[in-house]
């Protein structure tokens, strides 16, 4: 796992890292409450390499990264940060990521100091799954995608 925090409050995760095997950390991803029946016009969807999302369902995925804009800054305290999550259905250290999701709203930061942060979004929260084709995104749907993060820095 890759993680840092930037002088300007910028967060980054990312469940692998490269020549680390075998990727035993997964996140889950649920897309199995769209918030509208739009999102789910197909169960699945590929990426170039024939890897399989499940637009549908769940989904255990070892490449997960998660932006977290202002998440160490004061403001997001009050304000929340922008929240953005690549993340490819397995690990590749060959490009950039294929699917992403962005959060429509801030996400809210209820708890934290210096050194540490809560990062949650609520139930109603709700994220649009985008799949890169050709180096353009290219909306799969719309989801709610509640989810809670705590980050420590050290």
């Amino acid at each position: 796992m890759t993680a840092w925090v930037d002088k300007g409050g910028f967060f980054f995760l990312r469940t692998v890292t490269p020549y680390c095997s075998p990727y035993t950390r997964n996140i889950v991803l649920d897309f199995s409450v769209p918030v509208d029946l739009m999102s789910c016009p197909a169960p699945s969807v590929s990426d170039q390499y024939g890897n399989m999302l499940n637009i549908c369902g769940t989904n255990s995925v070892p490449d997960v990264r998660v932006i977290a804009n202002s998440l160490f800054k004061d403001t997001a305290l009050v304000h929340g940060t922008t929240v953005t999550v690549p993340f490819l259905v397995q690990p590749s250290f060959s490009g950039g990521t294929v699917f992403e999701l962005d959060f429509e709203q801030p996400v809210p930061v209820p708890s934290g100091d210096s050194t540490f942060r809560v990062l949650e979004a609520p139930a109603g929260a709700v994220a649009e799954l985008y799949k890169y084709v050709n180096g353009a995104k290219h909306s799969l749907g719309r989801y709610y995608m509640p989810f809670e993060l705590t980050v420590t820095k050290r």
